[in-house]
């Protein structure tokens, strides 16, 4: 849904469950009952633009170990768009959601968490069915209704600070703490964990070792570096995945993992840290003594650490600079702030004269070109009518807005307006705002063109256009109906954005990676087509194009369904030169996208193009001949680092 609000709301809401002397009749066909069965059920949410994130937390404390557990939830109550470190299957009236492999067994006294994304507003009461196995036999926790009436909600959001829980099953850890009073920062395998060989999973101070089916070791092994002295490693025994021979943790903030490690063998491994599927660093040639590895952490979010050629020895680990492990496997969300703070020694722009520049466009001016330091501009809540363009000689300029729905540039170019000079605009030249420099970030900005469409031909209207190398976009919303978004060369990266528009809202020659982005449609009126999101025209020599990386593809409110397009190709150099290239990868769908997914351009069919998808969620993610699905070991060469060509973009 296009969304109509300025505000956000935002609050938690935590309501606990203890199921407890629950009776079911036998003859309704429920599984058996445990009475007092000490399973707790938890949630807490947090509500942002177009949904909410949701954590749930199993406790165990019937005195027994859970072999495995199933929640189901009601699709009357939930729309859920995004599950990790859960699966989910559905129903015809619910969602099914069941443990993955190393998080099915929750042993007397610990929690499981997982987490998820709906759409739509946090439900104010929802049923639930909660069941549990405990020695090959299922029981049945609660079926309830759950409603808020004894929970208070203000609009001064609530922080719930629960007293971390450290699962330390013995005898792995050595000294168990009974009292946790802050998160331990770092792990040492010589003090942290007891010898031996473990085939289930566990957690020590924040780190999640995950077996898969395999094992991790500890051994002993006395090395030294740093003027640190080890005896003790732990072994992955051979190569792993990010879900067998694996450690995972989540980290509030952005900041470093170092680890100490070496190769298991004579020949160089490899150690890599992966985020959402997406291998972000790799260590290639960890040599076979010890060596000190240094990971950056880009943002808040659940990493998984693993050894992608052979078996590793991990010493120690410890992330730093703002950056905590949690015991839970829910990624942390932290929203984005309504209001930004002004950064030290930035360059500040303020319609009302309140800066140092009335218009971005003469903060920009003012920057030094071909600067090797980072250039930061502030801009202050406003309406900016102006044409803004960040030529080829800025490098490392840093533009925060204020708030992004409140600030805004925006200007009415389109297609067939005179340009002053005989001739008009065209599409390229109709932009709002031009980026041609490269190491280039904006955050919370607004960029439209504001140009209403009156059904006329040559109405072409750019908001954006980015032609530069390591571009990067962080909550901006990019608005606009045909022609909205042009990245049309070098690289370009949008995490957590909102773009918006008709036709060919998003085309072009770049190679450029949407991460969690909103991708809304804008209706047209018609019944049949309301338009195409992406008119790719990657080169023929370019492996990838556009990349979609668990992003949700919208509506306008009232736009008919099986009426927009995928994409469709395009070619104004011929076959032999363009040949589009776009991929959605684990991408949630409302039911506007038509089933036939791709469609043609200019003559040149669909079939041209390299158009695939994997993972699709949603009602419009439909099964069709002409929608080509990728393979796990095809989608898993589709990460940020090869669409962005060795960039690794940071916030």
């Amino acid at each position: 849904m296009k969304a109509k609000r300025n505000k956000v709301l935002s609050f938690v809401l935590t309501l606990t469950l203890i199921c407890s002397l629950i009776a079911v009749a036998g003859d309704m066909g429920t599984r058996p009952v445990q009475a007092s069965s000490g399973f707790s059920f938890s949630t807490s949410a947090t509500s942002y633009y177009g949904g909410y994130n949701m954590s749930i937390a199993l406790a165990n404390n019937t005195g027994q170990g859970i072999e495995s557990w199933r929640l189901e939830l009601s699709k009357s109550d939930f729309t859920i768009t995004s599950i990790w470190c859960a699966k989910i299957s559905e129903s015809d009236s619910s969602y099914i959601i069941q443990p993955e492999s190393w998080n099915a067994c929750i042993s007397n006294g610990s929690t499981v968490s997982f987490g998820m994304l709906g759409s739509g507003t946090i439900p104010e009461n929802y049923s639930y069915e909660l069941y549990y196995s405990i020695g090959g036999v299922e029981y049945n926790a609660a079926q309830l209704t759950v409603t808020p009436t004894p929970i208070v909600v203000t609009p001064t959001p609530i922080v719930v600070t629960p007293t971390p829980i450290v699962v330390t099953p013995t005898p792995i850890v050595v000294t168990p703490t009974p009292a946790v009073t802050g998160f331990r920062h770092e792990l040492n395998v010589s003090t942290d964990i007891a010898s031996g060989s473990y085939t289930s999973d566990f957690t020590v101070n924040g780190f999640h070792f995950i077996m898969g089916g395999a094992s991790w070791t500890v051994d002993s092994s006395s090395r030294t570096l740093d003027d640190m002295s080890f005896t003790k490693r732990a072994k992955s025994g051979g190569k792993g995945t990010t879900t067998k021979r694996a450690i995972s943790f989540t980290a509030t903030a952005k900041g470093t993992l170092t680890v100490y490690a070496m190769s298991g063998g004579s020949t160089n491994r490899a150690l890599t840290l992966n985020y959402n599927g997406t291998d972000l660093e790799s260590y290639d040639t960890l040599p076979s003594v010890l060596s000190k590895l240094v990971y950056q952490i880009p943002s808040a979010g659940t990493y998984v650490l693993y050894p992608s050629v052979d078996n590793v020895g991990i010493y120690y680990m410890k992330i730093e600079a703002n950056s905590t492990p949690t015991v839970t496997q829910t990624p942390v969300v932290t929203p984005t702030p309504v209001s930004s703070a002004i950064p030290a020694g930035a360059k500040i722009v303020a319609t009302d004269g309140s800066g140092d520049y009335k218009t971005v466009q003469a903060a920009i001016s003012s920057v030094t070109n071909n600067s090797s330091s980072t250039t930061t501009i502030y801009v202050k809540a406003g309406t900016y009518k102006e044409v803004v363009t960040i030529d080829s000689g800025k490098k490392n300029v840093h533009i925060i807005g204020e708030n992004r729905d409140k600030t805004i540039i925006t200007y009415d170019n389109y297609n067939g307006k005179s340009n002053g000079s005989g001739g008009t605009y065209g599409t390229g030249g109709s932009a709002s705002v031009f980026i041609k420099g490269s190491n280039i970030i904006l955050e919370n900005i607004t960029i439209s063109n504001s140009f209403v469409e009156q059904g006329n031909s040559n109405e072409q209207a750019v908001a954006l256009s980015a032609t530069g190398s390591q571009i990067a976009f962080h909550n901006c919303k990019i608005s606009g109906n045909q022609d909205t978004l042009l990245c049309d060369g070098g690289t370009q990266y949008f995490y957590k954005c909102l773009i918006e528009g008709d036709v060919d809202f998003i085309f072009g020659r770049s190679q450029a990676y949407f991460e969690n982005c909103e991708i809304c449609s804008l209706d047209r009126g018609s019944s049949s087509n309301n338009g195409y999101i992406t008119a790719a025209r990657t080169s023929i020599n370019e492996t990838y194009g556009f990349v979609f990386e668990s992003c949700k593809l919208t509506r306008e409110s009232g736009m008919a369904d099986s009426s927009v397009y995928l994409g469709r190709p395009w070619c104004p150099s011929g076959t032999s030169v363009d040949k589009a290239a776009v991929a959605y990868l684990n991408c949630t769908m409302e039911a506007h996208i038509n089933s036939v997914g791709w469609t043609s351009m200019s003559g040149v069919s669909a079939s041209h193009g390299r158009f695939y998808e994997y993972n699709s969620q949603g009602a419009g993610a439909r099964v069709s001949g002409t929608r080509k699905v990728l393979t796990a070991s095809q989608a898993a060469n589709y990460t940020k680092y090869n669409v962005l060509k060795g960039w690794t973009p940071v916030f």
